[in-house]
């Protein structure tokens, strides 16, 4: 019975060391003096196993809340060594190693789909080793890389722009910040955050496809937005001139009845300026006149007179 119970317990020491080699632990890269140990894991290196990409995972995965625990603490850590250990190296390089495996070396992930132009160029800098047998890169020397100067922006608002990728477009907002202050780990500085590491709008600004639009489809927008406008403008010029040449023909229209209505006949013209009919009692006076036997007899300033007869020449 005694040997029973020695063979369970034995059974049960192999089962429980099987099952904490298979659990995987995540662990990121820190010193031994920070205060962020407990929280990024015993083993102080980071992996690509202990690495997460898509926004979704920080919340949902054991890895992503590790990352997430270990990133903030480091954030505000100001334990220092040297100038290649501290707090601010690590904080930089556990997202330089992220950026670098989620984009370039597992790029199913996270999709650079409409990214390329901006992103791509800056592949060099991030392939670029850290930690080297007994050496360690400058701190600061990244910021010294042309292609970093020149996209690292552009590529961070796109990948801020893309579904699922908001959390990286902040890293590597982190490592421009960083340049732009350089904060000296030695004087307990820290780096600057132009916003939360891990708070993503409930909704991107654009998708991959609208995100993604060529600088010639933006030409092309633009010069076509510019010729309908010029047309538009023509069009409502025409119009314009259009109605101001009807309103002038009514005017004249109107002036040209008018004069129609005001002008009269000649009859009634001479009638208006005081000519009228031989009053009655004249005509009667003409008529009563008595008229010669022998000729006609005419009046004369009232007196009737006898009209010669005619004389004839020899």
């Amino acid at each position: 019975m005694a040997s029973l119970h020695k063979l369970n317990a034995s059974l049960a020491i192999y089962f429980l060391f099987i099952l904490i080699q298979t659990i995987q632990v995540t662990s990121l890269g820190t010193i031994n003096t920070s205060k962020c140990i407990s929280v990024c894991g015993d083993d102080r290196k980071t992996t690509t196993s202990d690495l997460v990409c898509p926004d979704s995972s920080y919340n949902s995965s054991s890895n992503g809340e590790t990352m997430k625990t270990c990133l903030l603490c480091q954030s505000t850590g100001t334990a220092y060594i040297s100038d290649e250990r501290n707090d601010i190296y690590t904080f930089l390089y556990n997202q330089k190693y992220t950026l670098q495996t989620c984009l370039f070396d597992k790029p199913a992930d996270v999709s650079l789909s409409g990214c390329e132009g901006d992103c791509l160029p800056l592949k060099s800098v991030f392939e670029e080793p850290w930690y080297k047998t007994n050496y360690k890169r400058p701190i600061y020397e990244y910021c010294n890389n042309t292609g970093f100067n020149e996209y690292a922006g552009s590529c961070g608002k796109c990948l801020w722009g893309k579904s699922g990728s908001y959390v990286l477009g902040n890293y590597l907002d982190t490592m421009v910040s960083a340049c732009e202050t350089k904060p000296n780990a030695s004087k307990g500085e820290i780096i600057k955050l132009n916003q939360p590491l891990f708070v993503v709008p409930n909704t991107t600004t654009t998708d991959t496809e609208s995100s993604g639009l060529s600088s010639g489809a933006k030409i092309g927008i633009g010069v076509g937005v510019g010729v309908g406008g010029v047309i538009l403008l023509a069009a409502a010029g025409w119009v314009f001139c259009l109605a101001r040449k009807r309103r002038k023909a009514r005017a004249k229209q109107a002036v040209y009845e008018t004069e129609q209505v005001t002008y009269a006949p000649p009859d009634q013209a001479q009638m208006q300026f005081g000519m009228s009919e031989v009053p009655a009692e004249e005509t009667k006076k003409v008529k009563e006149m008595p008229v010669s036997e022998t000729g006609p007899a005419v009046e004369l300033d009232g007196n009737m007179r006898k009209e010669r007869p005619p004389v004839e020449l020899p």
